[in-house]
């Protein structure tokens, strides 16, 4: 009787852990796809972070996430990247990749993006310029 209590239990368990993997799981690809729609549309551009800008601050503004809503009017839920479905926290320092064009400039990331080493895609139309003046 007592193995049969104990039984139903871990049933009832590993049904609750795998609902809640599926439940995550699923949530992941519904996420995916919306960033998705929203990535495919536009023009994509390889960036890489630069790195150590942390000190420089924004004139006007509290910070570069505050200087990006600024500019574009909203702020995106989701990061730029776009192999990232994460939240967009921090407005982030970057560069174009394989391009003549060297500003810099900043776009939605989410904090573990901001600290890629590699290079990714994302999409143009969020990249703001920062100048000199900035």
């Amino acid at each position: 009787m007592a193995y049969r209590l104990i039984a139903d239990s871990l049933c009832v368990e590993i049904e609750r852990t795998e609902k809640a993997r599926l439940t995550h799981e699923v949530t992941k690809v519904v996420r995916g796809w919306n960033g998705l729609q929203n990535k495919n549309t536009r023009v994509m551009v390889k960036v890489k972070n630069l790195h150590n800008t942390g000190d420089r601050k924004p004139k006007n503004y509290t910070s570069w996430k505050e200087f990006w809503k600024a500019k574009k009017g909203y702020w995106p839920n989701d990061c730029s990247a776009y192999d990232c479905n994460g939240p967009a926290d921090v407005g982030a320092h970057v560069k174009k990749v394989d391009s003549y064009d060297n500003k810099w400039y900043i776009v939605p990331l989410c904090s573990g993006c901001n600290k890629r080493t590699d290079t990714f895609e994302v999409s143009e139309s969020r990249l703001v310029p920062v100048n000199d003046n900035d």
